[in-house]
C-alpha cells in the first residue's frame, strides 16, 4: 500500500479531520442504537414469555385473571418487533455512511482525495 506523500497529506488534513469528527459521530449513534436494539430483543423476549404463560393457562383451563388479555400482549409484541426492525434498519444505514467516512479518510491518506466526488476537484 503507498501511502501520499507528506505535502498531499498535510494539504487533506481538514477532509480527514471531518471523516474522522463523522466516524466518531456514527460510533456514538451506533452504540445508541445498538442499547435500543438490545432493549427491544428483551422487550420481545419478556412478552414472548408472557404470551406463551397466558396461552398456556387458557389451554390448560387455568385461572386467566392474573395474565393481561392476549390481544394486548400481541399489540404490544408487534410494537416491539417494529422497534427492533428500525433498530436495525438504522444500524445498516449507520454502517454504510461509515463505510463512505472511511472510504474519503482512506483516499486521503493514500492521496487521491483530489479526484473524489464528494469534495469536488480540489481537496
Amino acid at each position: 500500500m503507498k501511502f501520499a506523500d507528506l505535502d498531499t497529506v498535510m494539504s487533506s488534513t481538514d477532509a480527514m479531520f471531518t471523516a474522522i469528527k463523522r466516524l466518531r459521530a456514527i460510533k456514538n449513534r451506533y452504540e445508541t442504537k445498538a442499547a435500543a436494539e438490545k432493549d427491544a430483543r428483551g422487550t420481545i423476549k419478556e412478552l414472548q414469555e408472557e404470551a406463551h404463560a397466558t396461552t398456556s393457562a387458557m389451554v390448560n383451563g387455568d385461572d386467566t385473571d392474573a395474565h393481561r388479555d392476549l390481544a394486548v400482549i400481541q399489540k404490544a409484541l408487534q410494537k416491539a418487533n417494529n422497534k427492533l426492525d428500525k433498530a436495525i434498519e438504522k444500524t445498516h444505514d449507520d454502517r454504510g455512511e461509515a463505510q463512505e467516512a472511511l472510504g474519503i479518510l482512506q483516499m486521503a491518506v493514500l492521496g487521491d482525495l483530489a479526484t473524489d466526488p464528494v469534495f469536488g476537484d480540489e481537496a
